[in-house]
């Protein structure tokens, strides 16, 4: 007996430190698990700034040419990189927002049309749709293609922006109104997606600006404009860094709208969204761009935007025809000319239409001995040195870079052709 019960006390004692051991392992997984994920992100936000050289290298390398992005920037980045690399991004995009695939478009008429066997003929023959960016040239592009279609016998194109994009879209998608895009010719802020309904090729062509000069070009407009797109945050009333902190990245967002979402399908998640903030505005006072804001709030996540951006930018020459842009101007309208063989440039070169609206710097006792141009960089200093500026327009910029590389390559191609001929 004796023996029997030293051997039991001896057992309980081996259990009782088996079970000490697998609480400490235990203890020590999950330590471990949580620190391989808390220590990356430790080191990116205590990480040190590079020396200016360095910084300066490295722009050269990577092409960009702008302040060192904040450290949400680069949080953002490196969410972006892991979920694009370590799983297919597209796909999933696709299946969680289908509206965000465009099936029916010509690609790039001079990076991708000869691989993709398609003929130039089809560019020329199809449905033409301007998706204006605004503050960005595109007034110009609008009236410069009415003048050229009345000198070849042809209807003006049909507009599509924030004054007519409800009622149109609604007759289009719930009556059948315009169904396989009878027009040849479309334009305005609100035309990105037309070309799924075409029965006919249709390709999309765009001119962009860069982001910080568009904004303020904006900004300054709605001092003196109270167009729709003015609305909600008067620009008269609050200082540069808010208004655009409020705007965002508007090109992006045009880039992911349903065509749905302009009309009174989603206008609950609106009138939700109003409620919230008490604002008493109905849905149908309010700019369409605010609206998609409002309602791609409910739908997509700040980091789903993050993959959603790579996906934009992988897409950009699959869905536009050619691209623009207005620090080349002229160079511009050769290539669109090129593409649909219109007169653009020919008819066209050195016009401007936009308004010109004084500019103004707020709480700068010297601003009125600056010229015009001095005024811009100031106010683009002042918005680069701001993060949460760099934040809200971070998605532009991003898309604005690429347009940069993919405008080189085209102009490339052009001179290519341009020799042949």
């Amino acid at each position: 007996m004796p023996m029997m019960s030293l051997l039991c006390r001896s057992l309980r004692s081996r259990q009782h430190v088996l079970a000490v051991l697998g609480g400490v392992l235990k203890i020590v997984f999950i330590a471990g698990f949580w620190l391989s994920i808390i220590l990356p992100v430790v080191g990116l936000l205590f990480e040190q700034q590079p020396d200016t050289a360095s910084r300066q290298n490295q722009d050269t390398v990577t092409g960009h040419n702008r302040e060192r992005p904040s450290v949400f920037h680069e949080i953002f980045n490196k969410i972006t990189h892991s979920r694009s690399t370590s799983t297919g991004s597209g796909s999933e995009i696709i299946d969680k927002f289908p509206w965000l695939e465009k099936k029916n478009r010509l690609p790039n008429y001079f990076t991708r049309q000869v691989d993709s066997g398609i003929s130039p003929q089809s560019y020329k023959d199809g449905a033409i749709v301007f998706v204006h960016n605004q503050k960005s040239g595109g007034t110009t592009i609008k009236s410069c293609m009415r003048t050229l279609l009345q000198a070849i016998g042809q209807g003006p194109p049909k507009v599509i922006g924030n004054v007519n994009a409800a009622t149109y879209y609604s007759l289009l998608l719930f009556k059948g109104r315009d169904m396989n895009l009878t027009r040849h010719f479309y334009v305005g802020d609100s035309t990105f997606g037309l070309c799924e309904y075409a029965s006919k090729p249709c390709s999309y062509f765009t001119v962009l600006r860069d982001p910080y000069e568009r904004v303020i070009s904006a900004y300054n407009m709605c001092h003196f404009l109270r167009a729709q797109q003015c609305r909600v945050r008067d620009a008269g009333r609050v200082p540069i860094n808010e208004w655009v902190i409020h705007q965002g990245s508007f090109f992006f967002r045009q880039l992911l709208v349903n065509n749905e979402f302009f009309t009174e399908k989603y206008n609950h998640f609106v009138e939700k969204y109003q409620r919230s903030t008490a604002n008493s505005s109905k849905p149908a006072q309010l700019p369409t761009w605010w609206k998609n804001e409002i309602i791609l709030k409910h739908f997509i996540t700040t980091s789903q935007k993050a993959v959603i951006l790579q996906y934009v930018l992988e897409n950009l020459e699959n869905w536009f025809a050619v691209i623009g842009m207005t620090s080349e101007y002229d160079m511009s309208l050769k290539l669109i000319e090129e593409v649909y063989d219109l007169p653009f440039y020919t008819n066209c070169a050195g016009m401007k239409e936009n308004a010109v609206y004084p500019y103004e710097v707020h709480n700068q006792a010297d601003a009125s001995n600056l010229t015009r141009d001095q005024i811009v960089e100031r106010l683009k200093s002042q918005l680069q040195s701001d993060p949460k500026v760099r934040d809200a327009l971070y998605f532009d910029l991003e898309i604005y870079e690429k347009a940069k590389y993919i405008f080189g390559r085209q102009k490339e191609a052009y001179e290519r052709l341009r020799k042949r001929k």
